[in-house]
């Protein structure tokens, strides 16, 4: 499924159940099947307003979602996204544990951005609010087309 056929179908969907739950995209996870809906109902609107920030031709990229499960700590949410004609992953988004609290260690607490830039070894963006990372992430974007707009 492309990110534009998501953003077309999902915000309508009523169904819950795991098997819908995988037709949008989930391929691996460590909580129950039933927190699927309710992790994606979160990380939705955070998507979409990334795309929309590094203006994504969104019928040309894929994605999928994961629930990841450290050695140590606690679960959290990832999201890929790769470009079809490249074949190739373009960008990662960690989101923060949904058991995050101050008092948790080994606990992902922040909005994590791996991608290309930074090899994704090390996040390029590392930012516990949201609207801070927003921010950071068009910052990314600039600097990925300032090149370009210096040719």
């Amino acid at each position: 499924m492309t990110l534009k056929e998501f953003f077309n179908k999902y915000p309508s969907n009523k169904k819950k159940d795991k098997n819908t739950m995988i037709y949008f995209g989930w391929n691996a996870w460590f909580c129950e099947d039933n927190e699927l809906s309710k992790r994606l109902d979160k990380m939705y609107p955070v998507i979409k307003e990334v795309v929309n920030i590094l203006d994504i031709e969104q019928d040309k990229y894929t994605f999928y979602f994961k629930n990841v499960c450290p050695c140590l700590g606690f679960t959290f949410d990832r999201i890929g996204i790769n470009n079809i004609d490249l074949d190739e992953q373009i960008f990662i988004i960690d989101f923060p544990s949904l058991e995050a609290t101050p008092y948790k260690l080994n606990c992902q607490i922040t909005y994590d951005f791996y991608s290309t830039l930074g090899d994704f070894y090390e996040p390029v963006i590392k930012e516990k609010d949201l609207s801070l990372f927003y921010d950071k992430v068009l910052v990314y974007k600039n600097k990925l087309l300032l090149p370009l707009l210096m040719k």
